[in-house]
């Protein structure tokens, strides 16, 4: 499959704990769940931290998909609401649960 036609896995804005891109393939499950907290103090600009839940997995072929191998993601970050954008710290662990199904 041409890397260009292919799915995507991984970084900040998409799943914690995993670098940029990390898992490709032709099918794509993800889902994400965020609280966002604005913070009743500014430190230079509106001030946000955020917990993020993450769950998905890449797979080659249609006929790989079980849901034993989707991955989880955790993470938080504190972020800046600057005039040019926003801005992050971000700090996220992804892990496997297998429970036999």
């Amino acid at each position: 499959t041409p890397f260009q036609e292919q799915f995507s896995l991984g970084g900040e804005t998409s799943f914690y704990g995993m670098v940029e891109d990390q898992l490709r393939g032709r099918q794509k499950l993800e889902t994400s769940l965020e609280l966002r907290y604005m913070l009743p103090i500014k430190i230079f600009f509106d001030t946000f931290l955020k917990f993020r839940y993450d769950l998905g997995r890449v797979w080659e072929n249609a006929e790989d998909i079980r849901f034993k191998d989707l991955r989880h993601g955790i993470g938080m970050s504190i972020s800046f609401d600057s005039p040019i954008g926003e801005a992050s710290f971000s700090v996220g662990r992804t892990f496997l649960v297998n429970k036999g199904f």
